[in-house]
Formats: C-alpha cells, sequence, structure tokens
C-alpha cells in the first residue's frame, strides 16, 4: 500500500520511573489502512507497553507519534483517543447495568459545543436510543438478548466484561483497535464469537471501498495474542517484542523459537550451551 499511514511510530521510547529500567527500547512501526498486525512476544516482554503507548494512556520518554501524517500535539489527543481504542486482556466494570457500563463512553464524550440545555437533553435521549439498538445487536452475535442490558454489571464474569468492554469499544466507531490478548478470559464459543465480530467490524472498511458513494472508513488493528493459530486467522503479519525491543518482520515459526528460548533460559539461567 501506498497511501498514507494512519500511524506512524518512530523510535518511542518508556522507562519504569521507579527504577530507570528500559520498559520499552526505541521501537519503531507504521499502521496503515487495512494492516491486521499479530503481536507476539514472551510474557513480560513489554507488548502491553507498546500498545499502551501507541494509545496515548502511558506517556514515552522519547520518540514521536504522528496520526494521519500530523503530529500528535496535546490539542490533537482527544480526537486520536476516540479513533485509536485499546482493549486490555481483562476490563473493570462500572457501577450500574449493562447498558449503563456502554453508556459510560458515551457520557464521558459529551460535546461541549451544545450550549442549550433542550438540545443537549434531546441529543443525549436519541444518542442513548441509537447506542441501545446497535447493543442489541451485538450482543446477539454473542448469543445474549436484550434483557442482558438490564443485568447488574457487578453480576458478570469476567468473559463477560470482556464482551461488553469490546462492544463499548465497537460503539464507539473507532478507526483502529489495539488488541492487548483480548480474548484470554473467553470460552472457545465466545472466543469465535468475539473474532468473528471482529471480522464484522474489519470488513466495514472492505464495504465501503467497493461503494463510491459511500466515504471510505479506514480500519486496522494490533491483535496480541500467545496462540498462535489465531494469528494465523485473524492477522496478516506478524511482529515480536523480546526484552522491550521491537522486531518487525519476524514470522510466527521464529517466534515460538524465540520464546522457547526465552523459556528455557529463565528455568535454567546457568546454561550456556548453545544447541546446533
Amino acid at each position: 500500500m501506498t497511501h498514507q499511514p494512519l500511524i506512524e511510530v518512530n523510535q518511542i521510547t518508556r522507562t519504569d520511573p521507579a527504577n530507570q529500567r528500559d520498559l520499552l527500547k526505541p521501537a519503531s512501526l507504521t499502521l496503515r489502512d487495512g494492516d491486521r498486525i499479530g503481536l507476539r512476544g514472551p510474557s513480560g516482554s513489554g507488548k502491553s507497553t507498546l500498545l499502551r503507548a501507541i494509545a496515548y494512556l502511558d506517556p514515552v520518554q522519547s520518540g514521536t507519534i504522528k496520526f494521519q501524517g500530523q503530529p500528535l500535539l496535546s490539542d490533537k489527543i482527544p480526537k486520536y483517543r476516540r479513533t485509536v481504542a485499546y482493549l486490555p486482556q481483562r476490563s473493570v466494570a462500572f457501577a450500574g447495568s449493562v447498558k449503563d457500563n456502554l453508556q459510560v463512553a458515551f457520557d464521558l464524550g459529551v460535546s461541549k459545543t451544545q450550549r442549550n440545555e433542550s438540545q443537549l437533553k434531546e441529543s443525549q435521549r436519541l444518542e442513548s436510543q441509537a447506542i441501545e439498538s446497535q447493543a442489541i445487536a451485538h450482543l446477539a452475535d454473542f448469543g445474549r438478548t436484550a434483557d442482558f442490558l438490564d443485568q447488574s454489571a457487578s453480576s458478570l464474569s469476567g468473559g463477560e466484561l470482556q464482551i461488553i468492554a469490546f462492544i463499548r469499544c465497537l460503539l464507539t466507531q473507532p478507526m483502529i483497535i489495539l488488541f492487548d490478548e483480548p480474548t484470554a478470559s473467553l470460552d472457545s464459543v465466545a472466543q469465535s464469537q468475539f473474532e468473528q465480530e471482529v471480522e464484522s467490524w474489519f470488513a466495514v472498511r472492505h464495504n465501503t471501498l467497493k461503494n463510491p458513494e459511500q466515504s471510505p472508513e479506514p480500519h486496522a488493528f494490533i491483535w496480541s495474542s500467545h496462540d498462535t493459530s489465531q494469528l494465523e486467522r485473524l492477522t496478516d503479519q506478524v511482529i515480536t517484542m523480546h526484552e522491550g525491543t521491537l522486531v518487525v518482520g519476524r514470522t510466527l515459526e521464529d517466534e515460538s523459537s524465540l520464546e522457547h528460548e526465552s523459556r528455557s533460559e529463565h528455568e535454567d539461567p546457568s546454561s550456556q550451551e548453545l544447541t546446533p
């Protein structure tokens, strides 16, 4: 692809403020429309650190991030965070019902430009109806009925909380999603449903590309996982984190070997013998 990148990450670093240990060594990558990138690496290698830095949730000590060709300055960060979603491995519940938990993202982003109170209330009412309609459709994809919206969020399992967090993410209509081992807490059925929902979200891009009358909706994602077969199903390329270093262009087979070597070193740190 030759079109302008969505995100350009250039030599960003992150350091542990407590002991100055390098959490993320100079890392660079480019994310373009249509990219489906897998992120692999041993536990503790820096995968979450990288994704959270790209999402601009944690500060970086050096380097730059550009969004659609423009430096990510402070006045652009609110729009960036609405456009680039980060989904962690484990999600937490807010007080209230499932519907309240889905609505919270919109309550936090109420437009400050609507100064007329009656107009604001009417806009919120219509938005709430639209959100509920879309949420019901997404819940159906996970085998849940509309009644699930009224369930207390505090009663949900970890897997159900993850599903709700993902639906909330989809309702905000992000351009880019950074998935941080998002299905680790799901059973096989829910994992399959989750993956299909990702495919459906990504298909929106292809549908708009086929219809010249519609404005293009660029989509891309990075998916962190230890599951090689899952990455093979969902992604087109893989990048690897190893001890805070990002390696671009490594194959899944290379990474599996690297993870095995890393695990062996930690299990037997005195062994320095190399196998031929």
